[in-house]
């Protein structure tokens, strides 16, 4: 029996991760009508919840899980997550904050720490988180990241340049830190750049980060974004509404393809009106 629940446990993670939440839940309950109180469980079973967008169920399957074990580091993690969801910043804080006296050394809960902190303009307290996350992980390719987008978010753009690269060089197959350093460059063409030369390499960028991850919605959204702003011909910008059906094929969650659609609708919004007036291009 044992062997047969974690069968069915990773059975339900290879779900999850093919986003057959219904499926992935189905084994989860399989697994708890056996062993109840198995916090990993409880934990995992939340997490499906959540993704689907049942808040109220995952806050449930927490509760069960802190009933078991209060202090559980993965509980208090993937809580403070659903808190942000819920934008109840205090109470996510609140939940790493004791994430983080369980388990000092857990490097995603200072990471997600920072976060809030640099929500709330408390741009100190993060950069000590960051520090402490560098201090354990000196070549993740997460903490340079958040580095480059603390110094983003306070204006240092070279600095913030310079940590997205070294994030690049510390894990390539990372998707995120390719779409941060195109939007560091775009942020930066005011420092004596070529902007047509600036753009090419943020096209670059976006585009190798969907090579990486081809799932990966902001980089569609952001590609699509800075493609049409640079569309000279009505056939540019039919090729970006291409670009946005793919997205929407790749989409993980009805969330993504909202948003898709957004950037979609106003595509072709543009595309029509161009038609309309009988424009030949889309440069003023």
């Amino acid at each position: 029996m044992s062997h047969y629940l974690d069968l069915m446990e990773w059975l339900g993670i290879c779900k999850h991760l093919r986003y057959d939440l219904e499926g992935a839940s189905k084994c989860y309950q399989v697994c708890l009508e056996t062993e109840p109180e198995n916090c990993e469980i409880l934990v995992k079973s939340a997490g499906v919840k959540m993704d689907s967008g049942d808040l109220e169920a995952s806050e449930a399957f927490f509760a069960k899980a802190l009933l078991v074990n209060g202090n559980d580091a993965d509980a208090l993690l993937h809580r403070s997550n659903l808190n942000m969801l819920k934008r109840n910043l205090d109470a996510a804080q609140s939940d790493l904050e004791k994430c983080l006296s369980a388990r000092p050394d857990f490097l995603i809960a200072h990471l997600r720490l920072a976060t809030i902190y640099m929500h709330n303009s408390k741009n100190s307290d993060a950069e000590g988180c960051l520090e402490t996350a560098a201090s354990l992980a000196p070549r993740s390719s997460e903490v340079h990241s958040y580095k480059g987008e603390l110094f983003f978010a306070t204006g240092d753009i070279e600095n913030a340049i310079s940590s997205f690269e070294k994030a690049i060089e510390c894990e390539p197959t990372n998707p995120t830190p390719y779409v941060n350093l195109a939007l560091a460059l775009m942020n930066n063409q005011a420092a004596g750049k070529d902007p047509y030369e600036t753009s090419a390499k943020a096209i670059k960028l976006l585009e190798t980060s969907l090579e990486v991850d081809p799932q990966f919605q902001a980089a569609y959204i952001h590609l699509g974004q800075l493609k049409l702003s640079l569309c000279k011909t009505i056939e540019e910008a039919s090729d970006v509404i291409g670009l946005y059906k793919t997205a929407i094929c790749e989409c993980r969650s009805s969330d993504e393809t909202t948003d898709v659609l957004k950037m979609l609708v106003l595509a072709k919004a543009q595309v029509t009106a161009a038609n309309l007036l009988g424009m030949k291009s889309l440069q003023f």
